[in-house]
């Protein structure tokens, strides 16, 4: 609904992903419930092998490929996580602090890992989801919020350590 605003501004995104989840927003009764939002990527990346771990195993490709039956056997070893795919399937959890609003932290994590920055600024930072996902990868973070209970909610998340199990 905003993205003309944001392209208006910022231009084009370079990277357009969905994160669809199951819990839909009602919006009228003359339009469809949302079960999706879009997330433009803007910024540097790195590499896009920031999913869940890989548990394929290598696997002999033959000799073939597209158009061409001389090559050599080849082997495909499988990177270690497997790529980012353009729909992440994150469920939305509609009781937390920021209602419908609130992102998952696992889908900001992954985005955040696969984000090529030092610094991460939030400029709506809600109960600080994007800093306690920063905070977790020992990265920098800075955020932004209006509202003063939601920058209580934050620093509460914050104050909570994760431990390794």
């Amino acid at each position: 609904q905003n993205r003309r605003s944001v392209e208006d501004i910022f231009g084009r995104p370079r990277y357009e992903l969905v994160w669809d989840f199951s819990v839909g927003r009602w919006v009228s009764h003359t339009g469809p419930r949302f079960t999706h939002e879009l997330i433009l990527e803007y910024g540097p990346t790195g590499d896009a092998y920031v999913g869940p771990i890989n548990y394929a195993q290598p696997q002999c490709k033959g000799h073939g490929a597209v158009g061409k039956d001389t090559l050599p056997v080849r082997m495909y070893h499988p990177r270690e996580r497997k790529q980012l795919e353009s729909v992440l399937h994150y469920p939305r959890n509609v009781s937390n602090s920021m209602g419908v609003w609130g992102k998952p932290l696992g889908l900001v994590a992954t985005l955040l890992e696969w984000a090529d920055c030092d610094m991460i600024l939030d400029p709506f930072m809600g109960s600080g989801t994007v800093l306690r996902a920063a905070k977790d990868q020992g990265r920098k973070a800075v955020g932004i919020e209006l509202d003063e209970r939601h920058c209580e909610l934050a620093v509460a998340r914050l104050g909570q350590e994760v431990f390794a199990l």
